[in-house]
C-alpha cells in the first residue's frame, strides 16, 4: 500500500531541497550581519560566508544534491541498509526528543535536589 502519490512526493522533495539550498543561506547570513555590526562591510561578508559554507547542515544538503544529480549505482548491501535505517528514521528520531526531554528534566530535578541539599545542610 501506498502512502504517497509520486508526484506529491517529488513536488515535496523539490520545496524542500529549496528552502535548505536557497533559504537556509539567506537566513543564516542575515543572523550573522546582524550579529557582526561591529566589523567592516568586506570583513563581515567574508566571515558570513565562511559560516554559511561550512554549515554542516548546508554542507550535507549541498552534498546530497550533488549526488542525486550524479545517481551512482549503489551496491545492493547498501541500498538494503539504507532502506532499513529509513523505515527506523522516524522511530529513532522520537526516541532521542522523548529521551532528551527526560534528561532534561532530570537535570532540572537535580539540581533542585542539591539546592535543597545544601540549604538544609546548612
Amino acid at each position: 500500500m501506498k502512502c504517497f502519490n509520486d508526484d506529491m512526493t517529488v513536488a515535496v522533495a523539490m520545496t524542500v531541497t529549496v528552502v535548505n539550498l536557497l533559504l537556509m543561506p539567506i537566513q543564516l547570513s542575515i543572523v550573522d550581519i546582524s550579529h557582526a555590526q561591529h566589523k567592516n562591510g568586506f570583513t563581515c561578508w567574508l566571515s558570513c560566508v565562511k559560516r554559511v559554507a561550512s554549515n554542516p547542515i548546508i554542507l550535507a544538503n549541498s552534498e546530497g544534491l550533488a549526488i542525486s544529480l550524479v545517481s551512482p549505482p549503489l551496491p545492493e548491501f547498501v541500498e538494503q541498509s539504507l532502506d532499513i535505517l529509513s523505515r527506523a528514521s522516524a522511530a529513532l528520531a522520537l526516541l532521542y526528543i522523548g529521551a532528551s526531554l527526560a534528561l532534561a528534566d532530570t537535570k532540572k530535578r537535580a539540581l533542585l535536589i542539591i539546592c535543597a541539599a545544601t540549604m538544609f545542610s546548612i
